[in-house]
């Protein structure tokens, strides 16, 4: 990781004036699809994927991966890009071990990483930022860290992640569990309690989802009925107002959250699926498996975005930090069931990629959107992270490329001189 702190110092000075330009301007005023870099090699064996963007939609992060000619002559590393500088490739010499970029603050200055310092060794966590001092994050003492997840709040103060921790169980099979954590400066790395075993034979762990300012961590229980390698049955959804207190969420009316997959910025809203009660008026028995937004100061206010009792089935990656926007994929009679990228707004409902495009104007004929992915969205839910394949022409042909898609708000007219000319630019790179 010391090898490439030149070029993640160059990139922050880089995009230090567009992050003040970008947030001195408001967000989304001209409908725009913007092509990530994904070409740093010129090789025809190169794959880059972004997965998560800073809540103000100024930055995005990923990983490259790529050979050369020779089949051991390969390099892989994070990538950030930035509406101003561009993608900027952090990979180190082929003979270090890689790192990752978990998240990405909300203003694009700060990036949790984790890493190896040696091949094969144990994953360190550090945050990185403008001034390239390292903090180190540290891992709780009962496992070795490998494979993590971490969330800024929105804030950036605290942190919450989960890591993998690899034991034997009672029969002597290999065994694979997480374990969560927060961090804040003050108190450093806490591990998350677990919920109690349910059955003499489980294993329990925790995978977290997000952090709010006020230092809640939100994530699901799961208990491993199995004594194998799933860990993902059954998952109840909970929370953690300090790292010793879990509690099984349920929304005001007694249904269960069995299972969530974001938060709102203050908590107050859960993305999650669970045995909803639609209608208080109804018998209690007669909930509605549905993936909802749920609203913890009322049962009245479910958002649903999936009834499971219709013909449809639906996943999600990430609600919007304001609640207003959930991203994920949708199969109903309308998409024929076939699972199609989908943005579901309080305004418009769900919307499949292809719709919204149509709907906001945008002609990308180069672009194939049918097996689009989306992975992130901004707080306000105009900016989306996915990615789909575009023909690029020459040699390289149809590639898989990540791409954001700002949205207007309802109504906006403005033509923003710097959204056009970053759009412009990008047409011409690209």
């Amino acid at each position: 990781m010391i090898s490439v702190r030149s070029r993640i110092l160059q990139f922050l000075l880089l995009s230090l004036v567009g992050i003040t330009l970008l947030n001195a301007s408001p967000s989304g005023a001209q409908p725009a699809l913007i092509g990530l870099d994904s070409s740093f090699s010129g090789s025809q064996f190169e794959s880059t994927r972004y997965t998560r963007i800073s809540a103000d939609g100024s930055t995005a992060i990923g990983f490259n991966s790529f050979r050369f000619n020779a089949p051991d002559d390969f390099v892989a590393g994070p990538v950030v890009w930035n509406r101003t500088s561009g993608a900027t490739l952090l990979a180190g010499d082929a003979d270090e071990p890689p790192f990752r970029l978990y998240d990405v603050s909300a203003d694009g200055s700060r990036f949790i990483a984790g890493g190896a310092l040696t091949i094969g060794g144990p994953e360190q966590l550090y945050i990185l930022q403008e001034d390239l001092a390292p903090i180190a994050l540290g891992a709780p003492t009962d496992f070795v860290a490998r494979d993590s997840s971490a969330y800024f709040s929105p804030d950036g103060l605290s942190i919450t992640g989960h890591t993998n921790r690899h034991e034997l169980n009672d029969e002597g099979l290999f065994f694979t569990a997480r374990s969560a954590w927060r961090w804040t400066e003050a108190s450093g790395m806490q591990s998350l309690t677990n919920f109690p075993i349910r059955v003499p034979s489980d294993r329990a762990g925790t995978n977290v989802v997000g952090i709010t300012n006020h230092g809640v961590v939100y994530g699901n229980d799961y208990q491993n009925v199995t004594g194998t390698i799933s860990f993902n049955y059954p998952i109840r959804g909970a929370r953690w107002a300090t790292p010793d207190s879990p509690e099984q969420l349920t929304d005001t009316a007694g249904s269960r959250i069995d299972g969530i997959y974001g938060i709102s910025d203050d908590g107050s809203r859960v993305l999650g699926v669970g045995n909803i009660i639609l209608d208080p008026e109804s018998d209690p028995i007669d909930r509605a498996p549905v993936l909802a937004v749920l609203d913890n100061a009322g049962a009245d206010d479910h958002w649903v975005l999936v009834d499971f009792r219709n013909p449809e089935r639906g996943t999600v990656k990430a609600i919007s930090g304001d609640g207003s926007t959930v991203i994920g994929e949708l199969a109903n009679a309308s998409t024929s069931f076939r699972f199609k990228a989908t943005v579901w707004t309080r305004e418009g409902g769900a919307q499949t990629l292809t719709v919204l495009l149509d709907a906001l104007g945008l002609d990308l004929p180069d672009w194939d959107f049918e097996s689009a992915l989306l992975w992130d969205v901004s707080r306000d839910g105009r900016t989306v992270l996915g990615d789909a394949f575009r023909d690029v022409g020459g040699r390289v042909g149809v590639i898989r490329q990540s791409f954001l898609l700002v949205i207007p708000e309802p109504g906006s007219g403005l033509l923003m001189g710097f959204g056009l000319a970053i759009l412009a630019r990008r047409r011409n790179r690209n």
